[in-house]
């Protein structure tokens, strides 16, 4: 599913939705416009027009479901060739989504998001597990980007279903590859944020990388003094304000091969809440 915000193709796509320029094979995709939008480009949260066979034409583009979201977001599944779908791709890379978690699963992206966060606010991520709930206070003061694109990640549901795929006691916990190798990412990559005179310690939140400036969506939780000791070359981005037996408890499981655990360590759901 691709997302659109304040782009050329979404204002047109907007634009004739209102003027009931659409065409679909059933006559839901209309009535549903003129009753959403009724000129006015922001719809209602949730708001959605589903297609019959046919799809709904938009120009020279095709969708089979569109969704619009307060302010201007359009979520649309294109059907229709090879050029746009590298298009929905490139757009869906750039845009942030909803706060409201009402976003679809995504794990795939081409470029590093717009920044949708605003770092003189306080953002809070609180990761349920498999074994249990872990709050982490974020650091967008320190580190902008970084928690930007967690953050952005989250909001994706990136990280749902995903596993913990290295766990070393006394060490780190590391996690955050859809794939559960420790290879993969998001599609993109971005440069370090790297703590200055500030120490890791148990429960800080950091980015695991292949080397200098390249971050993307594995991060690990200091869980031992191994880890306190690692040297300032890992994004610091957070910190485990309540959980930490949850930690504890990760880095006591039994490992194999990788120091991967014998019995999966889940990330359930990842959910992010703003105050000022």
């Amino acid at each position: 599913m691709a997302l659109f915000r304040d782009t050329p193709l979404a204002f047109e796509v907007a634009r004739q939705l209102t003027a009931g320029n659409t065409s679909c094979s059933g006559l839901r995709g209309k009535e549903r416009t003129r009753e959403l939008f009724a000129g006015d480009l922001a719809g209602p949260v949730g708001a959605s027009l589903e297609a019959g066979q046919g799809g709904f034409h938009v120009g020279e583009v095709l969708f089979d479901r569109i969704e619009i979201y307060r302010p201007v977001v359009i979520h649309c599944v294109i059907i229709h060739d090879e050029q746009h779908r590298q298009i929905t791709s490139f757009l869906m890379s750039s845009t942030f989504p909803p706060f409201d978690g009402s976003a679809p699963k995504s794990q795939k992206f081409s470029a590093y998001p717009d920044m949708g966060i605003d770092p003189s606010k306080r953002y809070t991520a609180t990761m349920d597990t498999s074994m249990g709930t872990m709050v982490i206070a974020l650091d967008p003061i320190k580190a902008p980007k970084t928690v930007n694109s967690f953050v952005f990640l989250a909001l994706n549901h990136y990280y749902d279903g995903i596993i913990f795929h290295r766990i070393i006691k006394g060490f780190v916990c590391q996690g955050g590859d859809p794939t559960g190798t420790g290879t993969g990412g998001p599609g993109y990559k971005f440069e370090d944020e790297l703590p200055a005179g500030i120490k890791y310690q148990i429960g800080s939140f950091a980015m695991a990388n292949a080397g200098p400036n390249t971050n993307g969506s594995q991060f690990f939780i200091i869980s031992g003094p191994a880890g306190c000791g690692l040297p300032p070359a890992y994004a610091l981005f957070g910190q485990v304000v309540k959980g930490l037996e949850v930690v504890e408890a990760m880095q006591s499981v039994p490992t194999g091969p990788g120091d991967r655990p014998n019995t999966e360590v889940v990330i359930n759901s990842v959910t992010i809440t703003v105050a000022d």
